[in-house]
């Protein structure tokens, strides 16, 4: 934020709304607006306008827009309370971290991803930190996504590790029967996976993959048709652990379980996104049933289904793979 040099003739009201605006941690600043009723007074409000009137002239736009931020804050904590004033802040840094998102999904360079992950995570990291509600998944599983897609492009393992413990915290928000149960055990079966791959796991990764992502089918199937999204998914998350099983232990059943688990997930996969993956994976689940048993019969069909998952792929830098 810019150096303001006239802050304003009231050295106290200065030093608490300094304070108030410095201290990093949400529910610190909750507790300084439940205790200090003058951080919320007009008398303060005009000082506020005053400092972005001041930062405005220093042409930090930014930083202006910061505190007007704070100005309309503690407005609302004026009149709706401190608690409405910091759910509405938590819904808007929540927002922030969906706006962040949607710009990692556009981004063109590896910087512009780097950049809007890093926003996303910030923001969804103040939402949960401000919010006085008690049940955020949708939160916590957007957080350990940011955390996840920022693994994949730098190959931090601690971005993992977060990534696992949030969905963990997320699931914990979901009771059975729940929409988003399902969405949830299906990015825990993928980030321990990945966690599985990487080697950087406690040795149980593979295993608790396979349990969320057959939770995660029962879970759909519980809570919706077998077109819904999230069961094609977790057949999919499925048939990747069962291949995952089969590369550590060679045990032949393993890919019969992947073989039936893919062909579930291409049969009620409503997008030709999600038939595309099941294709792939059926394919590649066929080609090492073939390089076991040599059955030509397998061989064939690996290519049909790769050619298949090729034909259903639109996005060209998908393509190269399939």
């Amino acid at each position: 934020m810019a150096r303001i040099n006239d802050p304003g003739t009231d050295p106290v009201r200065v030093q608490r709304l300094v304070a108030f605006i410095n201290v990093g941690d949400w529910r610190e600043k909750c507790r300084l607006a439940e205790r200090d009723a003058d951080l919320a007074s007009e008398q303060t409000s005009r000082l506020l306008g005053g400092w972005i009137a001041a930062v405005e002239a220093q042409g930090e736009v930014d930083s202006a827009d910061e505190l007007r931020r704070y100005a309309d804050f503690l407005t609302l904590v004026r009149t709706d309370g401190v608690s409405t004033a910091f759910e509405a802040a938590a819904e808007s840094a929540a927002r922030d971290g969906d706006e962040a998102l949607r710009r990692f999904h556009e981004s063109r360079t590896p910087a512009e991803a780097h950049a809007a992950l890093d926003d996303a995570i910030a923001s969804y990291s103040s939402a949960l930190a401000a919010t006085v509600q008690p049940r955020r998944h949708p939160w916590w599983n957007s957080l350990s996504l940011a955390y996840s897609e920022r693994y994949d492009l730098a190959a931090d393992l601690e971005d993992l590790h977060l990534a696992v413990d949030l969905v963990r915290r997320a699931l914990q928000d979901t009771e059975p029967g729940d929409a988003a149960r399902a969405g949830c055990l299906i990015n825990l079966a993928t980030y321990l996976l990945d966690r599985h791959d990487a080697g950087g796991g406690d040795g149980d990764d593979l295993a608790a993959a396979d349990d969320a992502a057959r939770q995660a089918v029962e879970a759909a199937r519980q809570t919706a048709d077998p077109a819904a999204e999230h069961l094609a998914a977790a057949w999919l998350a499925q048939a990747r652990v069962a291949q995952a099983r089969f590369d550590e232990d060679a045990d032949p059943a393993r890919l019969g379980d992947a073989v039936a688990a893919a062909r579930a997930a291409i049969e009620v996969a409503a997008a030709d996104r999600d038939r595309a993956s099941g294709a792939g994976v059926l394919g590649n689940a066929l080609l090492s049933r073939y390089a076991v048993g040599a059955n030509p019969d397998d061989l064939d069909a690996a290519m049909a289904h790769h050619g298949r998952a090729l034909e259903l792929t639109a996005t060209p830098s998908a393509r190269p793979i399939r």
